[in-house]
């Protein structure tokens, strides 16, 4: 038998235990009591402004996503592909928050990295083939190629790189626990 995926769309998985995320969980938490949120599709919840991984205290993140971003890069591209960060934030999803389904307009990759797990509100991601919804079918143990929704639990710790156009969201967070991520851009260099 030989086996041929037409058309897949990319998600990588990293993880690493070298981040302070009681730390950083902190420090988010008291930049949501004071800094202004930015409203965009968190429902909800509150989104710090621009440009969070350029802080001093989030540069181990921004290093971890870079060491991350070169992996994918040896997997994908030629040697002289750069990636460059466009934009990054964070999203605090406390109880009855969620964030609608949309993409990331003008960059190549996004990301989201975890300072908390997920809480039964993971992030899901729309199969982008337009007529895959025809035959879907919904429940544990069906077949995974005919599901629309890609379903995605996450750890502190890990982060997830997906192609910006790949349209996703975050379940409604039922539990008392804020949810914490943090999102960012990336476009790529040297085509």
């Amino acid at each position: 038998m030989k086996k041929n995926l037409l058309w897949p769309t990319e998600l990588y998985s990293f993880e690493t235990e070298n981040i302070d995320n009681d730390k950083i969980k902190e420090i988010i938490l008291e930049k949501e009591k004071t800094e202004t949120s930015r409203e965009i599709s968190n429902y909800g919840g509150w989104q710090s402004q621009d440009f969070l991984l350029n802080e001093k205290d989030f540069s181990e993140i921004k290093d971890f996503l870079f060491q991350c971003t070169e992996s994918i890069i040896r997997d994908m591209y030629q040697d002289d592909i750069k990636f460059s960060m466009g934009s990054s934030w964070t999203n605090v999803n406390r109880k009855g928050a969620y964030n609608v389904t949309h993409y990331h307009g003008n960059s190549h990759w996004s990301c989201s990295y975890y300072v908390t797990e997920t809480y039964g509100a993971p992030i899901h991601f729309f199969d982008p083939r337009v007529r895959a919804g025809m035959f879907a079918i919904f429940g544990e143990g069906k077949n995974k190629y005919n599901n629309i929704l890609g379903v995605e639990k996450c750890v502190p710790g890990q982060v997830l790189f997906f192609p910006s156009w790949l349209e996703h969201g975050v379940k409604q967070n039922l539990t008392d626990n804020p949810r914490i991520s943090i999102s960012c851009n990336f476009t790529i260099k040297g085509y």
